[in-house]
């Protein structure tokens, strides 16, 4: 049999190297290719400064005796190797070398490539070579660790010895070896102590290559009989148990065969739903709303920023004509059902459902209507939960756009839809995470409720990993950007009341973990709170608020009312000059400069990447 452990450069002058002599190919990374064998003896013209390489090899040296070992060393791997680079190396060895084993003590938690590196590893596994590779050792997920095509490995703290392992019945996590504090051979100092899963893969190594030596001498090695031979002679076979109902995959919204929409009522999402119609897949034909609105027979542009691609007038919901539309949307109905005396969703949903009528509905049915055909809620539910393995979390490889707040009603979701827009219109390729439950009308990908009556039905740590599985779910899709939105305010400015805290928003924000953040802010702003949730937002994650949108609406007080008033742009200026001059980022007014944001985010993200 054939080992091959890719890593960096091992100290050809180490003890251990020398008396084993084993072949030692060096890649090029210049070249992209394997430069001949050397012996373990020949004298390299630079010191080996990082001693893992020759760690691991003294950790697989020890099935030598039953194996050939070939190194292939990467010059400067601890500068970390390039993604293509390191396919390029693993496409070069199975084409020159075809071992029976790999071991990658290495691996990468951004994987770009994603779907070229699981179909080489699925080439070689065909073959019948076996790869072995290490989880990232700060507890990330890692490719290709994570594929089925691998045995992925993971350091164990209950393992304490080398020779033991367990066996994990799952697609990602196959292996918990030891990984605890050991003693290696390093190149300077030439002893060192050192923990992790890059060690645990090369324990690992040696316990497959050894059984396979054992019980696969009667036929050929593959990863079937491999996995099936470690799950036989493993120390305890274990599952990842989760007292959550199992993950499904998630009901989605199907706008493909939806034409004409009836909405009802016109209230503050159905408004944004007219307004940027153009982003729809569908048509509104009837607006819909009751005679207590006191707008039936209006027209609907007056409640309206932006004029609709239809001209339509409000309609009475007591007359709605059922054979002119094929779908209903139906708005958040409590505050109108206790206006009207009466269960407005009850009398409208149950009779279009009975029509064969589809209903998007943005309150949650009532028992007797959950589950029925033809009706779509959004919603986050226990089963939405990954089962987290280790607490291991995906890295986004793509850049993620935050857009975030002082407070409510700021105009996030319009912003977005307009930084959507705009992004579309540039030839982007987007991909979009929504908290406004009409997200999904406008063909965002993932939405996660949390505004208005929000219908999340979990907490805590699991909504960061269902917003992280989100994210990494938006990435294989190979989109050039994701765009994550936030509701409300960020930071708690006052401890009177558990409404006043943003959890959720909080959770949002770890779990989308945003590279940039535009952040949305009204006139009438305290200066120190506007710095306390820049300040927030940028040391809870690595995010940058590279720019603020100033919403255009102040509010008038008084003791028996409150309103909402739109400043002049002579006054919105002032308060931009102000704002700009206190904060030191570049303040945007509203939707009117949406061309600029955009060109701001292009901007920061092109100097990112270079």
């Amino acid at each position: 049999m054939r080992v091959v452990m890719i890593d960096s450069e091992v100290d050809r002058h180490n003890a251990s190297v020398m008396k084993d002599n084993p072949v030692i190919f060096e890649w090029d990374i210049r070249r992209k290719c394997l430069k001949t064998p050397g012996k373990g003896r020949r004298v390299v013209t630079h010191r080996v400064q990082e001693g893992h390489g020759t760690a691991i090899h003294s950790i697989i040296r020890e099935c030598r005796d039953i194996a050939e070992i070939i190194i292939v060393s990467v010059p400067y791997l601890e500068e970390q190797m390039k993604e293509e680079d390191l396919l390029a190396c693993i496409q070069a060895v199975e084409d020159e070398i075809r071992p029976d084993f790999y071991n990658l003590s290495l691996g990468l938690d951004v994987c770009e490539q994603e779907d070229s590196f699981r179909a080489l590893c699925e080439s070689i596994r065909l073959r019948g070579g076996v790869i072995l590779a290490a989880f990232d050792n700060d507890g990330a997920y890692a490719y290709p660790a994570c594929f089925d095509s691998v045995i992925g490995v993971y350091g164990a703290g209950d393992i304490r010895r080398k020779q033991d392992y367990k066996y994990v019945l799952d697609d990602e996590v196959n292996l918990l070896a030891y990984g605890g504090r050991q003693i290696v051979e390093w190149s300077d100092p030439p002893k060192m102590i050192v923990e992790g899963n890059s060690f645990a893969c090369a324990h690992a190594t040696v316990i497959a290559v050894s059984l396979a030596a054992k019980y696969c001498s009667d036929g050929p090695v593959n990863l079937f009989r491999i996995k099936q031979v470690l799950q036989e002679h493993a120390d305890e076979t274990v599952r990842f148990i989760d007292e959550k109902p199992q993950m499904t995959e998630k009901e989605r919204w199907n706008s493909e065969t939806v034409e004409k929409v009836a909405i009802f009522p016109l209230n503050k999402e159905m408004q944004v739903l007219c307004e940027n119609d153009d982003l729809l897949s569908f048509s509104i034909v009837d607006i819909y709303d009751v005679r207590q609105s006191l707008r039936i027979g209006r027209r609907a542009e007056e409640y309206l920023h932006r004029s609709m691609k239809n001209e339509l007038y409000i309609e009475d919901i007591r007359h709605i004509q059922w054979d002119e539309f094929d779908t209903l949307i139906v708005g958040h109905l409590k505050e109108l059902s206790r206006i009207c005396g009466r269960d407005l969703w009850s009398e409208i949903v149950p009779e279009a459902l009975k029509r064969g009528k589809r209903v998007f509905s943005l309150d949650s049915p009532r028992a007797e209507a959950e589950g029925k055909k033809g009706l779509y809620y959004p919603r986050v539910e226990e089963k939405d939960v990954p089962v987290n393995k280790f607490g291991m979390m995906h890295v986004a490889g793509k850049p993620v756009l935050g857009v975030f707040g002082t407070g409510s009603g700021q105009g996030k979701f319009t912003l977005q839809l307009a930084i959507r827009r705009e992004m579309l219109r540039r030839g982007y390729r987007i991909g979009q995470i929504g908290t406004e439950p009409t997200s999904e009308l406008f063909g965002i990908d993932e939405v996660f409720p949390i505004g208005y009556q929000a219908s999340v039905r979990t907490r805590d740590m699991d909504n960061v990993l269902i917003l992280n599985e989100m994210v990494h779910s938006l990435c294989r899709k190979e989109v050039d950007m994701i765009i994550a939105g936030s509701q409300s305010g960020t930071v708690t400015y006052s401890n009177q009341n558990f409404s006043l805290y943003n959890m959720m928003q909080y959770e949002f924000l770890l779990g989308t973990w945003p590279d940039a953040v535009i952040l949305c802010v009204n006139p009438y702003d305290d200066t120190e709170l506007i710095r306390r949730t820049i300040s927030f937002i940028e040391s809870s994650c690595h995010a940058k608020v590279i720019g603020i949108n100033l919403f255009p609406l102040s509010v008038q007080e008084s003791p028996f009312s409150y309103s909402k008033i739109k400043l002049s742009m002579d006054e919105l200026e002032n308060k931009r000059e102000l704002l700009s001059r206190e904060i030191g980022l570049k303040i945007f007014i509203g939707y009117l400069q949406i061309e600029r944001i955009v060109d701001l985010i292009e901007d920061y993200f092109g100097e990112e990447a270079t």
